[in-house]
This record gives C-alpha cells, sequence and structure tokens, in this order.
C-alpha cells in the first residue's frame, strides 16, 4: 500500500515511515476497485478484495466482518487481512443536511459491503445506497441517475477510484 494514494491504503500506512519500504518495491499494480500487485524483495504481494484473492487462485476464507476488510497473500499463500471501520466527519451530517433541507435526494455509492453501507446510510440519513461496486458499476448507475433525473445530479468523490464516473 506505500506506493497508493487510496484512502483505504492512506489509513493502512498512516503514521509509518513508507518511503523506507516503497524503495524496495520493483512491481507495483493497482487493479480499480480491487486491491493492489506487487513485488516485494522479490516476493509477490497482493492486498485487497476477498474478489482480488479469488482473481488470483489464492485460497482464503471470507471474514463476517462489519468495516472494509483487505486481505493480504504472500507468494499466494493467504496470511490474513485488516479491518478498518470508517469514522464519519462531523462536516459530513451538515452535508447531507444542508441536501435534505433543499429537497435533494441523496444517493451512496460505495465499493464497501452492504453491512457498512447500510451503516453508514442510516446515520447519516442517506434516501438510497448501492454496495459492493466497482468504479464501473458506479458508472454505470450514475448514468441511469442523470438519464432518469430532470435535475441536476452532483457526484462527490473521495478516491481515485471514482475518477472514471466524473
Amino acid at each position: 500500500e506505500s506506493k497508493s494514494n487510496h484512502p483505504i491504503a492512506k489509513a493502512i500506512t498512516h503514521g509509518i515511515n513508507i518511503s523506507e519500504y516503497a524503495k524496495d518495491v520493483e512491481e507495483y499494480f493497482e487493479i480499480a476497485g480491487l486491491g493492489i500487485e506487487c513485488v516485494y524483495q522479490d516476493d509477490i504481494i497482493v492486498a485487497g478484495s476477498f474478489k482480488l484473492l479469488e482473481k488470483n487462485y489464492i485460497e482464503a476464507v471470507e471474514a463476517n466482518k462489519t468495516g472494509t476488510l483487505v486481505y493480504v497473500s504472500l507468494n499466494g499463500t493467504y496470511l490474513g487481512y485488516v479491518l478498518l471501520n470508517d469514522e464519519l466527519k462531523e462536516s459530513s451530517y451538515k452535508f447531507v443536511e444542508d441536501f435534505k433541507k433543499n429537497n435533494v435526494e441523496t444517493i451512496l455509492l460505495t465499493g464497501d459491503k452492504k453491512e457498512v453501507a447500510s451503516l453508514i446510510a442510516n446515520e447519516l440519513n442517506i434516501d438510497e445506497y448501492h454496495y459492493e461496486l466497482l468504479p464501473e458499476d458506479k458508472v454505470k448507475i450514475l448514468e441511469e441517475i442523470k438519464n432518469n433525473t430532470k435535475g441536476k445530479v452532483s457526484f462527490v468523490v473521495d478516491g481515485m477510484n471514482d475518477a472514471a464516473s466524473i
């Protein structure tokens, strides 16, 4: 995660001098909406969603946890996972509340699991939510919303994965 600008990577590497580790990364690939694959000191590391492990034929058991799970493997062997939980910023509440005051419908499009999306949507009083989305899924849903809406549509993003939707 030392070379990624994704919010999940930043959360994992927060407080660590990542430049020490990044210099030994020989190959690095970000797979949009799934995670990363890299070669670090001659070892192949895969870190990301359960789907990414499946895609790489890495055997693992999907954890039944609420939060953002980052599964990690080394040379094709599953090592474990990192569990992250979002803390909503105070400004998020006001942001959504201001939309509500102006009769604006709010929709959450997220790559998070259903349980996390539901918690966030309920906490912020968001009207509708879609979960476990890849970037291309967000684009499709956003296009549907735009095509079925007479007024204007705004899209707020939190990471590079959402660039395609803009």
